[in-house]
């Protein structure tokens, strides 16, 4: 075999820088031997290289192998060696790799000779999930080396000109670059292009294809957020609130507003993307990993040939994120961008987080303005809702009443004091549409209730029964009781599934009548007939109301029904009559 040293001055620099990180990573994962999985990690990560142009080439997953090969290596036993050791197997790869280099006339491995080596000796890498890499033959490779001269930047410095040069002809012409991959038209390399579209979502593209909820209510807080992206300088709103209050909900309401095209003009052909910092972080083990994903994120903005508006959720969590990996945080690698104003950006957070983390550095404060967005009073919070109404009524297939919006956001108000409006609200008038819609496709909750108490009472006589057979006669009251239970339950039983019956024809009958417009007449009478059936004792509900809202507040809450009925109003006007009843003396004071 070769002198090691020998065989490591003949790599390619795309090969050798490779090989060296793949020895950093080996001393961070505590790894004896430098194993062909360490070195092809890291050539996955070269750039524009051989690997690149043929996995773009075939369409392999990037990250698929990325994340096999990782996994695969956490698995490999750790060791107390300081520096790392060439495998027999990396030495044995690199032998055959320079061989077959040599029969090429070339004086260096690049990565293709080192695929050419792995697909005919398949036993010198473990890791399964490098499949991908192995359906290639060696004709197929060979062939493909005019179109690796013309696009992979590890071709020989001698031959770039002439290979840039030279038309393509035959198979290469077939082969050549992907749609999407060209640098000069979109002027975004798909390296780049790729780390946006993964760790990031582009919300103008959703408001555009109308999947995102209506934004009422937040004019003058949106109005504001313009105002300050319009400034030359620190142009970076951050919006602060208690959770709940909408915040992301403002972000996707100027989202809208963009797609619509009802913004300044400069602001026009922005596209608004949400970063997903957890994603960013999700396998980041590696050391630097972090921070570079997030470089990438930076420089992809800043090249991007259509202005990028980034939101940042959460934005407290930059600070420190990254440190784990054993990289910079977040925040400090923003910082510069932001500061340069190459970097524009929304952010969000909470009161006491933007005090804990954001008024503690001055710097990062600086960067950005702040913009107040405080909990809606009662009305704008029902103007909210009635603007997401037709969204859960078509969801849920049931209709909402405005006099149940504004019950949700009265009662939400009042007895869910741990959380802000609209949120809460949102969730009440979601959860009794929801409700609703169960108690028209199921079997409603009083006759499952009953059920379950025969049975129970079934399986109490059965135990007792058991007991009488082996002489014990002390518990034949109870016997008794439970008999005459049985009847009773039977007896309401059978009422009330005689009464479910009839309201399901009637509901069934009255939802067929409002989708039929020529059948609207028949509307009245069959109300009519439903409220005579109910006797103010309802199975089923046709539409979200005031007493749908509140039972969900009871179970919630465990605050009585019949307390959340009460109007308010009423009750102050009768005060006298109740106190002069319940308190002595009260009359004649």
């Amino acid at each position: 075999m070769e002198n090691p040293a020998s065989l490591l001055r003949r790599l390619n620099p795309c090969c050798a820088r490779a090989m060296e990180g793949a020895a950093s990573l080996c001393q961070t994962r505590a790894h004896a031997e430098i194993l062909p999985e360490h070195w092809l990690l890291k050539l996955l990560e070269q750039g524009e290289g051989d690997l690149t142009v043929l996995a773009r080439r075939y369409e392999w997953d990037m990250d698929a192998l990325w994340q096999d090969l990782l996994s695969w290596l956490d698995k490999q036993p750790r060791s107390v060696r300081h520096r790392p050791q060439l495998s027999d197997h990396t030495l044995r790869l690199m032998q055959e790799a320079w061989l077959i280099a040599s029969l090429s006339g070339e004086a260096q491995i690049r990565s293709v000779h080192l695929l050419m080596a792995l697909v005919e000796k398949q036993n010198l890498i473990q890791c399964d999930g490098l499949w991908p890499l192995l359906t290639l033959g060696q004709r197929q490779l060979e062939r493909l080396r005019s179109l690796l001269d013309a696009q992979s930047d590890e071709r020989p410095p001698a031959q770039q000109e002439a290979a840039l040069a030279q038309p393509h002809g035959g198979d290469v012409e077939f082969v050549g670059r992907p749609a999407g991959s060209e640098l000069n038209a979109d002027g975004l390399n798909p390296a780049l292009q790729n780390a946006l579209d993964k760790f990031t979502l582009d919300v103008t593209a959703k408001a555009r294809d109308g999947q995102i909820d209506p934004v009422f209510g937040r004019d003058t807080e949106i109005r504001q957020m313009v105002d300050i992206l319009s400034r030359r300088r620190k142009n970076n709103p951050i919006l602060v609130g208690e959770p709940g209050v909408g915040k992301t909900a403002l972000v996707e309401g100027l989202a809208l507003r963009i797609a619509e095209g009802n913004v300044p003009d400069a602001l026009k052909p922005v596209s608004v993307r949400t970063l997903d910092l957890g994603l960013l972080q999700a396998g980041a083990g590696v050391k630097g990993e972090f921070e570079q994903r997030l470089k990438n994120i930076i420089e992809a903005v800043q090249q991007s040939p259509s202005p990028v508006l980034l939101f940042i959720d959460e934005a407290h969590t930059i600070i420190g994120a990254g440190n784990q990996a054993g990289g910079a945080d977040a925040a400090n690698l923003l910082k510069p961008a932001l500061a340069r104003g190459e970097l524009r950006t929304i952010a969000a957070t909470t009161w006491s987080e933007y005090k804990q983390y954001f008024e503690r550095d001055a710097a990062l404060e600086r960067r950005f303005q702040m913009v107040k967005v405080d909990e809606p009073d009662d009305d704008t919070a029902c103007l909210m809702l009635r603007g997401l109404k037709s969204r859960y009524a078509d969801h849920h297939g049931v209709h909402i009443t405005d006099d149940a919006v504004r019950a949700a956001v009265t009662l939400s108000r009042r007895y869910l004091t741990g959380r802000q409006l609209p949120d809460k609200a949102v969730d009440l008038l979601d959860t009794a549409s929801a409700r609703l819609r169960m108690s028209l496709d199921t079997v409603p909750e009083p006759l499952t209730r009953m059920k379950a108490q025969l049975t129970a009472l079934a399986m109490e006589k059965q135990a007792l029964l058991e007991d009488i057979a082996l002489g014990n006669s002390a518990r034949g009251d109870r016997l008794a009781a439970i008999e005459q239970e049985e009847i009773r339950l039977i007896l309401a039983l059978d009422t009330l599934e005689t009464q479910y019956g009839q309201e399901l024809q009637l509901t069934e009958a009255l939802l067929a009548c409002r989708r039929d417009i020529s059948r609207q007449a028949e509307i009245s009478d069959l109300q009519t007939a439903l409220i005579a059936v109910q006797q103010g004792n309802p199975l089923l509900g046709l539409d979200v109301d005031v007493r749908t809202v509140a039972t969900v507040i009871a179970d919630w809450t465990g605050v009585p029904l019949s307390s959340l009925m009460k109007d308010e109003q009423t009750e102050l006007l009768s005060l006298e009559e109740s106190l002069g009843k319940r308190v002595v003396g009260q009359e004649a004071a």
